[in-house]
């Protein structure tokens, strides 16, 4: 399981950490966090640089650094060769993440229907910043934790 903290303080932010063992899990502190009515950007702080996932693709599940952008654009799905801009029929902005714990995983899902372009950037300390930004509209995000990759 894990619990939530909060501030607001100066800033929004919030951090989720392991009950278990009290390491981060995914937090927003120290990032940005910006909603304009044609922008959105949220900063996230994940535990590893074991990311995958964000879209439709046939190969290069593992993401490496760099920008992952992705809108619907109604046809069949071409040859993912890994570097993004790879749009197909739907947008499926989900992220794996493997925590410290080489065993668990933990989910995250954005939903969003307009243009967006998350961001990967791995840190010198082992892990690294996500950063979703997308062109407006409602933002749903949704996180799961616990679990493993199957």
């Amino acid at each position: 399981m894990c619990g939530l903290t909060y501030s607001t303080d100066d800033t929004f932010s919030f951090k989720f950490t392991s009950t278990r063992d009290g390491s981060t899990l995914v937090s927003s502190e120290g990032g940005n966090f910006l909603m304009l009515e044609k922008y959105i950007e949220l900063d996230l702080q994940l535990p590893s640089q074991r990311v995958y996932g964000l879209g439709e693709r046939q190969r290069e599940f593992n993401l490496e650094q760099g920008t992952w952008t992705m809108w619907a654009n109604g046809q069949e799905t071409p040859y993912d060769d890994g570097k993004g801009g790879k749009q197909t029929y739907g947008v499926h902005p989900f992220a794996l993440v493997q925590t410290k714990d080489p065993k668990e995983f933990m989910g995250i899902f954005f939903r969003n229907t307009n243009a967006q372009s998350p961001v990967l950037v791995f840190n010198d300390d082992g892990g690294s910043t996500l950063s979703y930004i997308t062109t407006g509209g409602s933002l749903d995000i949704y996180f799961f934790f616990k679990g493993t990759a199957k």
